[in-house]
């Protein structure tokens, strides 16, 4: 099975336009599966699966929706309790290949007329990889994020590019972090584009409450057609949309309410939600952009996070609330902490000290 295993990825590798799927089949009810073993099987709160379910579940992964899964397994669900960690520090290199076939959501994401790979989905791999390295753990929090060489779609990308991971510390059985960095090579020269420190944990702590919510609704002058409305207004489209209004703005502060329907999964194609959901958390900075083109008819992208935690995962389909701080502003850049809560001001994810670039000409001209 596992030689099966990595020859579907050895071949998906190859032809990444082929659909190729290996499938980990739990026990079916047939074939050797005697009486006495499906009883054995029961014991072990093993369930084996029915003809007709089993033949529906194989029609389903040859789909096309499926394409871009190589690997499945496909039985009774198994509770995984991770066991104590190895103390040894170790290191992971990991390549992908991106493309714009693979990554419907990219058409979403245009600047200049160019695709552009959002900060938030680069910082989905790191955590979405770091998280598949310890069943069992997950992703919690992560230090300087840092965009130095953005992922352009324009013809001239690289063909490759590659995720080295490195373990800094473990501790006490509970908490991992890494030291992460993104990187390509492009006419033998090197690139770093992204990095990060992330923090896994096996236990997430219980969320804080914001204290300062401020949920009066002042109808400020703010257009409500958010997106695709002109130089002034977010470039967005449909799978990083999710503004319904501005609840209060003032130079020190914006709070916004969102709501962002479910992305499909085919969609999503090589940066799918697992913990982290980096379609919510790019509409979360979109309040950077209101607030700038509110008061200084400038429009603000991210480049920088200091410090980032997830206490819970946040949901498509659910009305959230984004209360964003101004901390200081320049003419090229501003700082702020950006808070992602419910209505009783539970946090889902905190961001301090986001550094966002202050854009000196109206988008279209970039």
């Amino acid at each position: 099975n596992e030689i099966l295993n990595k020859s579907a990825h050895l071949f998906k590798r190859n032809h990444p336009n082929c659909h190729v799927v290996a499938i980990n089949w739990g026990p079916w009810d047939s074939g050797m599966v005697s009486p006495e073993l499906k009883k054995a099987f029961a014991e072990r709160n093993i369930e084996t699966i029915p003809l007709e379910t089993g033949a529906q579940m194989l029609v389903s992964e040859l789909e096309h929706k499926n394409q871009p899964t190589t690997q499945v397994v496909i039985g009774s669900p198994l509770v995984y309790t991770p066991g104590a960690l190895n103390p040894e520090l170790k290191s992971f290199r990991i390549q992908r290949q991106l493309t714009l076939a693979a990554n419907p959501f990219l058409s979403d994401h245009v600047i200049a007329g160019k695709p552009v790979l959002p900060a938030t989905c680069a910082f989905s791999w790191i955590a979405n990889s770091c998280e598949q390295l310890y069943p069992g753990y997950k992703f919690f929090s992560c230090q300087n994020f840092k965009v130095l060489k953005g992922i352009i779609f324009d013809g001239q990308q690289a063909n490759e590019y590659t995720l080295d991971l490195v373990e800094t510390s473990k501790s006490d059985d509970h908490e991992i972090e890494f030291q992460a960095k993104v990187w390509s090579k492009n006419a033998d020269k090197i690139r770093y584009n992204f990095s990060a420190n992330i923090k896994l944990r096996k236990q997430i702590p219980v969320a804080p409450t914001y204290e300062l919510f401020n949920p009066e609704r002042t109808n400020p002058d703010i257009s409500t057609s958010f997106y695709q409305n002109g130089a002034s207004s977010l470039f967005h489209g449909s799978a990083f949309q999710g503004v319904e209004s501005v609840l209060n703005i003032s130079p020190e502060t914006i709070t916004i309410d969102c709501l962002v329907p479910q992305v499909e999964a085919t969609k999503q194609g090589q940066f799918p939600v697992q913990t982290f959901n980096p379609y919510i958390v790019d509409v979360q900075i979109h309040a950077l952009w209101i607030w700038s083109q509110y008061y200084h008819q400038v429009g603000c992208l991210p480049s920088e996070i200091n410090d980032f935690e997830q206490f819970a995962e946040l949901p498509f389909g659910e009305k959230l609330y984004i209360s964003c701080e101004v901390k200081s502003r320049t003419n090229s850049a501003m700082v702020v902490n950006v808070i992602t809560h419910d209505a009783q001001g539970k946090i889902y994810t905190r961001m301090m000290d986001a550094r966002g670039i202050v854009l000196p000409q109206q988008l279209e001209k970039i």
